[in-house]
């Protein structure tokens, strides 16, 4: 009976320690990924639902916004725009693809 409980002991000690090591490690990962620069962010800045399935999107990233159609089979740029953060003004690029 004794070598059960010892087993028993030692099994629960193992899992409390994986246990406490996963929190650990989830901890640490939460933290790295909040230290991320604010530049690589991407920021939803508007939805507009034109449809029952479909929407436009205005997002930004990386100094730029860009207006993105949302259909049940994909995604479309619509436009792109340059934001100068110093000015507050936006300049219209063509869009990609």
């Amino acid at each position: 009976m004794e070598n059960y409980a010892q087993e028993l002991l030692f099994t629960l000690m193992a899992l409390i320690l994986v246990i406490a090591l996963a929190w650990l490690f989830l901890k640490a990962l939460k933290g790295f990924h909040v230290k991320q620069s604010g530049s690589n962010r991407i920021n939803l800045l508007l939805t507009l639902p034109v449809g029952s399935r479909e929407r436009v999107v205005v997002v930004a990233y990386r100094q730029h916004e860009y207006l993105v159609g949302i259909t049940a089979g994909g995604m479309t740029l619509l436009d792109k725009m340059l934001i100068d953060e110093q000015n507050g003004s936006v300049n219209r690029d063509s869009p990609e693809g």
